[in-house]
């Protein structure tokens, strides 16, 4: 990316910022450093593949507690022949199957255990296949190039919970940061070599929020300094 494209990316971002993230902790890198170069971390700088940006209002709906409706279709999902979870979601209004679906996701989209379906939004809006499985990456896509091998990305979704973060020692943030629990030498070199993509996402109650894409080529340096 040239200097004039990293600027226009970035008026985007600090707007956004401005608007929905500065009020739950989300710190905005400086673009500048003291002598006015172009100075911000490498998951925003030119090795950056691509930038997405949901620009919609955040809409507060974590919930802690399960809906009645839904617990009761979900034991009965678990526990009751086909037929039965059948008469038992036609009983219900349209409205209130409404009100259930929307606690499902929310409950999902926020599950602390997994991030599953976090992963699976942010390998899709990022233009991947997203992959199933628990082996292997989370997502590929075709390359352009005749005979090329597929491209693979890695998702790190992190989400913020709003409910009682104002009371929380420990505030978390959006930074871009990603784990990599149980990582190894051995996984370094691989994914090294096989040149994927990161895709580096932020959520607030489940709502996403931004999406970046960068080579993973771009951490190896940080990562293998870790590991050695």
């Amino acid at each position: 990316m040239t200097d004039k494209e990293i600027e226009e990316v970035y008026q985007i971002i600090q707007d956004y910022h401005a608007k929905y993230l500065k009020r739950h902790g989300v710190k905005l890198p400086k673009l500048k450093d003291a002598d006015w170069k172009i100075d911000i971390p490498y998951t925003v700088q030119r090795r950056v593949k691509g930038i997405y940006i949901i620009p919609k209002i955040h809409n507060k709906r974590c919930k802690t507690t399960m809906n009645q409706d839904l617990a009761q279709i979900v034991i009965c999902y678990a526990t009751r022949p086909h037929h039965a979870l059948s008469e038992l979601l036609l009983s219900k209004s349209k409205d209130n199957l409404i009100s259930i679906l929307t606690d499902l996701l929310t409950a999902y989209m926020n599950d602390k255990n997994s991030s599953s379906l976090r992963e699976f939004v942010t390998v899709s809006i990022a233009g991947y296949q997203h992959n199933p499985n628990k082996l292997g990456y989370n997502g590929y896509k075709q390359n352009s190039a005749i005979g090329g091998k597929p491209i693979y990305c890695e998702a790190k979704p992190k989400n913020i919970q709003t409910d009682g973060y104002d009371q929380k020692k420990t505030k978390s943030k959006l930074n871009g940061e990603g784990g990599f629990n149980d990582y190894t030498i051995e996984r370094l070199n691989k994914d090294v070599k096989e040149n994927l993509n990161l895709l580096s996402s932020g959520f607030i109650d489940g709502e996403l929020q931004y999406i970046l894409e960068f080579p993973f080529k771009a951490v190896y340096e940080r990562l293998k300094n870790s590991y050695l």
